[in-house]
């Protein structure tokens, strides 16, 4: 399945991911749709890849079991996601609201607090008065969520040093929710990112864990994990990164330049194979479209037949790690290509046998 850009960003100075349908992302408190997960761009006060199906358990109720992030003690520097945080736990959702979604409800302001379990809350502020919200789902991470009238508000720790974060959703709940984003920090030194829905979602049921960039290049996951990345050469002056969690089922494709990031990601087939297939821009009718696959390898005569509209491009493979590389092409369009980059792609595979990727299987 292709996916194209749906909103672009100018003026961010860290990585973030914007695609649609399977991937968007939001800088500052822009509403934004999206499939499987939500980002959060890690600019001024507000904060910035598609998600596996699965939640990986990561919603659970009061247990033992959860181990709160501590609060940052450090002298590590807040990254770009804290820009602009009142250091108080305080953040303001704006209104959000279309012709699919109900009344939205107004501009609010609240603040992140831990309660006496060390678990992360929430509470609105109505003028001098606050109220503390009913907590309907915790995580093993610390964070936890809460419906507040027509809005589900999530609160999650990260690390301080931050450029961007997520969340990641069940597909059905991302597709129908909008959602605003903003980076924490309590009077502690917590660091955490929020995010708030247009629509309610069920938490326990729909959000599962959390990813972010680091200071220093890296993408982590509150399960652990640490993703594969690696650097595509481009065409102009931008850079191709791709990256992989094998262990989540998960993979992507972002492009930086001057101009700002943009990206896609998406959820891992049942075979294991991880494809993404999307357009990027950063403005303007010219748009770069970006086929990307994460395969065991070395890979050898590989072929391909562009799709219809797409204009003849090689395949290039690239280790991101140990067996596995990532095979990919880019081409510059103006306009659509709603067929993707190629219509068949095969190649011989390391043990020999021949491997065949058609773009209507996706």
């Amino acid at each position: 399945m292709s996916t194209q850009l749906e909103d672009l960003f100018h003026d961010l100075d860290a990585p973030e991911m914007s695609v649609s349908p399977d991937a968007v992302v939001a800088a500052g408190q822009h509403k934004v749709r999206r499939r499987r997960a939500l980002w959060g761009a890690g600019t001024g006060a507000l904060a910035a890849a598609a998600a596996v199906a699965i939640a990986l358990g990561t919603a659970l109720p009061n247990s033992s079991s959860t181990s709160p992030m501590p609060a940052h003690t450090s002298r590590i520097a807040l990254g770009p996601l804290f820009n602009g945080a009142t250091h108080d736990g305080r953040f303001t959702s704006t209104a959000m609201g279309s012709g699919d979604t109900p009344t939205p409800t107004p501009t609010t302001k609240y603040e992140a607090y831990r309660d006496s379990h060390g678990i992360l809350r929430i509470r609105r502020l109505d003028g001098s008065t606050t109220v503390d919200l009913p907590e309907v789902a915790q995580f093993k991470d610390g964070g936890s969520a809460t419906n507040d009238r027509n809005q589900t508000v999530i609160i999650r720790p990260v690390p301080a040093d931050v450029t961007s974060a997520s969340v990641w959703l069940d597909p059905d709940a991302s597709a129908k929710s909008g959602y605003s984003t903003s980076g924490v920090v309590l009077p502690d030194g917590t660091t955490a990112i929020a995010f708030v829905t247009d629509q309610r979602i069920n938490p326990a049921k729909d959000v599962g864990y959390t990813s972010w960039w680091t200071t220093a290049g890296q993408l982590k996951a509150s399960t652990g994990a640490v993703a594969d990345t690696a650097d595509l050469p481009s065409t102009g002056t931008s850079t191709l990164r791709a990256w992989s969690f094998p262990t989540l089922g998960s993979c992507g494709v972002m492009r930086i330049s001057n101009d700002g990031t943009t990206g896609g990601s998406t959820d891992a087939s049942a075979d294991g194979s991880c494809t993404v297939d999307l357009g990027l821009g950063l403005g303007g009718d010219e748009m770069t479209f970006v086929w990307m696959t994460v395969r065991p390898g070395p890979v050898s005569n590989i072929r391909a037949i562009p799709a219809p509209g797409a204009h003849a491009t090689s395949v290039h493979q690239v280790t991101v790690s140990s067996g596995q590389v990532v095979l990919w092409a880019e081409t510059a369009k103006s306009g659509d290509l709603k067929d993707g980059v190629f219509s068949t792609v095969t190649w011989v595979g390391p043990d020999g046998k021949t491997v065949t990727y058609h773009h209507d299987d996706k």
